[in-house]
């Protein structure tokens, strides 16, 4: 008796792993933030930036009061850098642009005011601000590397 994949799936002779919901590198990065970490990586190269961390410093933007549960809610830039002044500046790399994103940022500027929030994305090749927070001109633009 032959029978064709699908009905082998079907049947469990065939096991099919889920599919990723999205590609992810070791680093627990996904394609966009790697990308946007070897574009730091070339700032860094460059001198623009001294040093960068992937999602390695977690603010709290709110009170235990605030959230449903008794933690406080908290925020998980993708990246960070520092500038050759010494100024912090907090980088969210998004395909495409949610409101989530650009309130968490907001609020996260709202009580940092001293740090820099900038969402980026890629458009057209390019790295590019689609919102800051706490700065005059952002200097991420830059090839995808």
């Amino acid at each position: 008796m032959n029978i064709t994949t699908q009905q082998a799936i079907a049947a469990g002779i065939i096991k099919v792993p889920p599919a990723p919901a999205r590609l992810r590198f070791e680093s627990g990065m996904n394609k966009w933030e790697h990308d946007f970490s070897r574009h730091l990586e070339h700032l860094k190269t460059a001198g623009v930036i001294l040093q960068w961390g992937y999602e390695c410093i977690r603010l709290r933007i709110g009170t235990s009061s605030d959230a449903k549960g008794s933690r406080a809610p908290m925020f998980t830039p993708d990246f960070f850098a520092v500038m050759p002044d010494g100024r912090l500046r907090f980088y969210e790399v998004k395909g495409f642009f949610r409101e989530a994103a650009k309130v968490r940022s907001g609020v996260a500027a709202g009580l940092f005011p001293h740090f820099t929030f900038i969402v980026v994305r890629l458009v057209k090749g390019k790295w590019q601000a689609v919102e800051s927070f706490n700065t005059v001109t952002p200097n991420v633009e830059g090839r995808r590397s």
